[in-house]
């Protein structure tokens, strides 16, 4: 009975969260056509990327063309490690996030278990975890966000152990853990950087100088290594997916100075009630927690967040903050924690103002919780019914040629083609007229003459702050999909590039029409011309 007490609530937890993705992966299966198919296209630059280099040992989508487009090392290196193995399965991403998860679940519990929390309490708090941040969904994004919020709790777990050591002693064992740990967080994703962060200053808030520079190097070692390796290959020093959705710093006006100085932060602050719950009552624990170790928790959450908040972005399929609410929430659990925990005043109005309380901090994680869940299929849907299609008609018609996109995830896994990124994150020198400011409808001609582009599957007005598309590109069909969740546009339009495509594209389009889901709408000219007509 005593060991069903302390680890009923781990057990629990673990259940419920393979009991959800279970649910999920049939919803899946059925709205994908039978298909395990991941809710955003990102997922498929990473196993691109891992296939590659798993058979060709090139880091990028092209065998022997380093592209610098994986913002998260560690997840890729670890995709290609078992792809080496298995071969490029699409279940991989899917059951590595299942793995993290669940130990990401024992890790949290032991958290709650070292924090003193009492059984009921890990209970509340194991269920919230598995439905806020939320890891169901996330093992869905076929992304490294599970491996990250596991890496931040395990980071989180041994900054704390340091913080709670009152001596400056750092053994060779503990700056080992110490450093591995900083090194796995930033390197599974940059985001891990403000974590470490607020950690150092910490340290170096108490004169602990050996646990600062392990920390801090530890942490640094693998942006550092990236950033030479890419520098060394022609590409810039980050990834050119922080480089492109990332926050800089602007100081060229007084609204831009304002936002570089904390503004941004605050505003994305208002945005995601989800966050500001926790913000306030990290806040609270900051100025009326009665121990210094629940200040120091609350404090590595609040550093955290704000340093996120400013510089980097949130959403997107909720992957974005994902860890910061798994750290919430660990943060709760170590400020909250150590305290005799009693039942609350039973006098009515006491209780009604308790449970009021309790709605209103609780309603946005509901929110995220049931929106994440019920967004799942959906999104799965409209990744297999564009990208993932996109992708076999490229495979199937075009081998081997050179293709425009700009949703390269899908494209670059299953289709053996030469990809132009014209949103710029596998093709550099589109990244860096767009950085530049001087991306122009002349400099995506140049580039897809440069490249023998012969068509384009791109979304239209995406480009339309550039200039457009070269007048010489010729729109032959567009394919429409319902009920978008996650795709950047509802329609992907197809141009054929250069004289003499087009009747390639129109043939290859044709071709592919009786494949592509019922609930597709075809458009274009050629369909007139051959009896087909639009499908309803």
């Amino acid at each position: 009975m005593e060991r069903l007490i302390r680890h009923g609530p781990a057990a629990f937890s673990v259940i419920l969260y393979l009991l959800l993705a279970a649910l999920l992966c049939a919803a899946v299966l059925g709205a994908a056509g039978g298909r395990l198919i991941y809710v955003l296209d990102d997922a498929y630059i990473h196993m691109a990327v891992a296939k590659n280099l798993a058979a060709h040992g090139t880091w990028g989508i092209h065998p022997g063309e380093f592209a610098s487009v994986s913002s998260s090392p560690l997840w890729t290196l670890l995709l290609a490690g078992v792809v080496r193995l298995t071969g490029p399965l699409e279940i991989v991403p899917f059951a590595l996030n299942l793995l993290f998860g669940v130990l990401a679940l024992l890790l949290f519990h032991r958290l709650l278990v070292d924090a003193g929390m009492p059984p009921p309490a890990r209970l509340l708090l194991a269920i919230a975890f598995v439905l806020a941040t939320p890891l169901p969904a996330m093992a869905f994004t076929g992304q490294e966000h599970t491996l990250h919020i596991l890496l931040t709790l395990a980071f989180f777990f041994v900054a704390m152990r340091g913080l709670d050591d009152p001596s400056p002693a750092l053994s060779r064992c503990g700056a080992a853990v110490l450093g591995l740990a900083a090194a796995a967080l930033t390197a599974c994703r940059y985001e891990g950087a403000f974590l470490a962060l607020a950690a150092g200053l910490l340290f170096a808030a108490r004169r602990d100088w050996r646990r600062l520079l392990v920390t801090g190097a530890g942490s640094a070692f693998p942006i550092a290594l990236y950033g030479t390796i890419s520098l060394s290959k022609g590409w810039a020093f980050l990834p050119n997916s922080l480089l492109l959705k990332g926050i800089h710093l602007d100081f060229s006006t007084g609204s831009r100075l304002a936002a570089s100085l904390g503004g941004t932060a605050l505003t994305q602050l208002a945005r995601n009630d989800h966050l500001l719950m926790p913000v306030l009552a990290g806040l609270i624990f900051l100025l009326l927690g009665p121990s210094a170790r629940g200040r120091a928790a609350a404090l590595l959450f609040l550093l955290s967040t704000l340093l996120h908040l400013q510089f980097a972005r949130t959403g997107w399929f909720f992957r974005y903050e994902a860890w910061l609410v798994a750290l919430a929430l660990a943060a709760f659990a170590a400020a909250a924690g150590g305290r005799r925990w009693t039942l609350p005043d039973p006098r009515p109005l006491r209780l009604a103002a308790l449970a009021g309380l309790a709605v209103v901090a609780g309603a946005p994680f509901a929110l995220r919780a049931y929106g994440a869940l019920v967004q799942v299929p959906g999104a799965a849907r409209n990744i297999f019914e564009q990208q993932v299609q996109v992708g076999e008609m490229l495979r199937r018609s075009f081998p081997g040629t050179a293709v425009a996109v700009n949703d390269i995830g899908a494209v670059a896994y299953y289709a053996d083609v030469r990809v132009l990124d014209l949103w710029g994150l596998a093709t550099m020198e589109a990244a860096r007229h767009k950085l530049d400011g001087t991306y122009t409808t002349a400099v995506i001609d140049a580039l897809a003459r440069e490249r023998g582009v012969t068509v384009a599957a791109v979304y239209d007005g995406w480009f339309d702050a550039y200039g457009g598309f070269p007048p010489a590109w010729e729109r032959v069909g567009t394919w429409t999909i319902r009920d978008n969740i996650v795709c950047g546009k509802d329609t992907v339009a197809f141009y054929a590039a250069v004289p003499g495509a087009k009747e390639a594209l129109e043939r290859a389009l044709l071709a592919y029409a009786p494949h592509l889901p019922p609930s597709v709408v075809q458009r274009g000219a050629y369909l007139e011309r051959q009896g087909a007509g639009e499908n309803p």
